[in-house]
């Protein structure tokens, strides 16, 4: 390669303008000369017999285009290896030419990953709260429990609903601002009286209700546009209480621990409780930790993030989105204005942290190339582990061949195994 410049143009981006020898260019005319000639199916001419000029003549623009898509890739990856440049690909094509005497002058646009300075990132300061469980903590399990295995005990006739009943009441709503169907009924909906399932005006009115009564409830509610309030609008309610139950709670002994699971005694249950306490609290303190290391890691180390990258991953999270919205049967673009901008704005925000911290822990993988290592049983673990649930022996067998899954999961495993090296040389302070 000869005359070769390398232009600065700031954000991530260099333009390379180099020229080819003929020596290079010259071969690779010929390659794929030969090729053409063996395929070429031209009139008058047997397959393999055409002469090289009506092939040159006829496929003159052709041969260039493939001649330039693969010298010169090549040829600026070669180029910003030697200056040390980490170039992301694909690269831009600004200009190209084959001259009569077969030098290829090229200019092209190239992102970068851009070099910086990687702060410490060993003996990381980072605080967690004691894992202590507390009885309070044990309590409301098992009060979740004994709702479980409750049972619903009719109410006599002539009383009013207390907390923690469940009434069954049919629901008739006549919104006027609703020009297609003004009326919304609901039939026999089960709601308990103080958990917060229904409205606070309408579960007053609801509890001064008997089995069997009927009322007329006029609610004024804001109206809002665009999330600005407007004028109130009235919304009338219709409801009839069919039935009030009470909830009664079994008592805690051995019998009931043997119904709500595999366990002898109430004190087996309690301490599976508390053992499975200790577990949430502890996978809550990793990803605690790991919020505290991206953090620290991304305002400790500043530096640009090419563009391809970051839109790169605004995409895979809007797709990220859009499932979601799938999931809880709506579209993304039936979203309000307001849940768009919010969802853009945090998508944009993410997309740069994401790409930042990529850059950042492949930085430090390369640095601590001897200690944190992903071999083949790792990562044939993680697959088996992903897939038993869903695929036979035999196709599990085949994803640990897929050079696809084998990267995204190597990814995965590279990050996890980051994460618990600097974790594990954090410097960690109980706080209360």
């Amino acid at each position: 390669m000869e005359n070769i410049e390398i232009e600065d143009l700031g954000k991530c981006k260099k333009r390379f303008k180099c020229s080819i020898p003929s020596s290079k260019v010259a071969p690779e005319i010929e390659r794929i000369l030969k090729d053409l000639i063996l395929n070429a199916d031209i009139s008058g001419f047997r397959k393999g017999k055409v002469p090289k000029n009506i092939i040159i003549n006829k496929y003159k623009n052709t041969i260039n285009r493939e001649v330039i898509n693969n010298l010169i890739p090549a040829s600026a990856e070669s180029i910003a290896r030697e200056n040390k440049i980490d170039i992301i690909f694909p690269i831009i094509i600004e200009n190209a030419e084959i001259s009569s005497d077969n030098i290829l002058e090229y200019r092209v646009i190239a992102e970068y990953i851009p070099e910086f300075e990687l702060k410490n990132y060993m003996n990381i300061n980072l605080t967690k709260k004691k894992n202590q469980v507390k009885e309070e903590e044990v309590q409301e399990l098992i009060k979740r429990l004994q709702h479980r295995v409750s049972e619903l005990i009719v109410v006599e006739d002539g009383k009013k609903p207390a907390d923690g009943d469940h009434v069954f009441l049919d629901i008739e709503m006549d919104d006027k601002k609703n020009k297609k169907s003004s009326k919304q009924i609901e039939r026999n909906i089960e709601f308990v009286i103080g958990s917060g399932d229904l409205s606070t005006q309408i579960e007053n009115h609801v509890k001064e209700m008997i089995k069997g009564e009927e009322k007329d409830i006029d609610l004024k509610l804001p109206a809002e546009n665009s999330g600005e309030k407007i004028e109130e609008e009235s919304v009338k309610y219709k409801i009839v209480l069919k039935e009030i139950k009470k909830e009664i709670l079994p008592e805690l002994n051995d019998d009931f621990a043997k119904d709500v699971g595999n366990f002898k005694t109430l004190d087996e249950l309690n301490l599976k409780i508390r053992e499975d306490i200790i577990k949430n609290k502890e996978l809550t303190e990793k990803k605690d930790f790991r919020n505290q290391i991206k953090n620290i890691l991304l305002t400790d180390n500043i530096f640009d993030v090419p563009e391809s990258m970051i839109n790169k991953e605004k995409s895979a999270l809007l797709e990220n989105v859009e499932n979601m919205f799938k999931r809880s049967g709506r579209k993304f673009n039936d979203a309000t204005t307001d849940e768009k901008n919010k969802i853009e704005y945090d998508i944009a925000e993410n997309a740069m942290k994401n790409v930042k911290l990529f850059i950042i822990f492949e930085k430090i993988a390369e640095k601590e190339k001897d200690n944190i290592k992903v071999d083949n049983e790792d990562l044939n673990n993680k697959i088996e582990t992903w897939a038993k649930n869903y695929y036979s022996k035999n196709e599990i067998d085949k994803l640990k061949t897929n050079n696809d899954i084998r990267a995204n999961f190597l990814s995965q495993i590279l990050t996890e195994k980051i994460y618990d090296f600097l974790t594990n040389h954090a410097i960690i302070t109980d706080v209360v």
